[in-house]
């Protein structure tokens, strides 16, 4: 075991910024974290990055939506990321239709694989979800719309997850992140801060490599 995995196990097991500290300090230093993704962790108030930033907080909102939003800052892989915590979570809780999972599975893959099928199989989910879900159309800036209204449930979210890696390869920055935001309308049975919590904790362990819950 290196110095790093030592100090990387350390840090797992307690989570604390006094043992996440010089696990960070190192990491940096051979070039296996950068500083953005420290900055991701700071944002999601992970105590170690805070620390390791001297207190200096990336700027957040209260309001969970322009929360998750702000995620697009760190690039569309934590937007699209951060749709994938909730979907996979909600999944757990309630019984989502076969069309959603398949919808959460597809973009699951491409935040994995980054191909061009990968990325054909989220546009097919999307459409037999948003077909299961709302009505047979196969119309893209139809199923956007209706997604903006109707993302209420596990199903939508899945949606969501699906357009959000779509939106990773489209040429305008915020748009994944806008997308990732829609998370936040599920079900009135999960409180904000649950919402919070997931994308934390799944976020943070992508951003300061401490395990990609994707490949759990």
């Amino acid at each position: 075991m290196t110095e790093l995995d030592l100090l990387q196990s350390e840090y797992q097991q307690s989570r604390t910024a006094e043992k996440g500290l010089p696990y960070l300090k190192r990491a940096l230093e051979g070039g296996t974290l950068d500083a953005e993704r420290i900055k991701l962790a700071a944002y999601l108030g992970e105590p170690a990055a805070i620390a390791h930033l001297g207190g200096r907080v990336p700027p957040s909102a209260d309001d969970v939506r322009e929360w998750i939003n702000g995620l697009g800052d760190f690039g569309h892989e934590a937007a699209v990321r951060a749709a994938l915590a909730v979907a996979r979570n909600l999944q757990r809780e309630q019984s989502p239709k076969a069309s959603a999972a398949r919808a959460v599975q597809a973009a699951r893959t491409w935040v994995l694989e980054r191909s061009e099928p990968a990325l054909q199989e989220c546009v097919e989910a999307a459409k037999l979800a948003f077909a299961s879900a709302y009505g047979d159309s196969e119309e893209s800036d139809q199923m956007r719309e209706l997604v903006h209204d109707t993302a209420v449930s596990v199903d939508s979210v899945a949606l969501a997850c699906c357009y959000a890696a779509q939106a990773a390869c489209e040429p305008t920055p915020d748009r994944a992140a806008a997308i990732a935001s829609l998370t936040a309308f599920t079900s009135n049975d999960v409180s904000e801060d649950q919402l919070r919590a997931w994308v934390r904790e799944d976020l943070t362990r992508w951003a300061l490599e401490l395990g990609d819950p994707l490949r759990d």
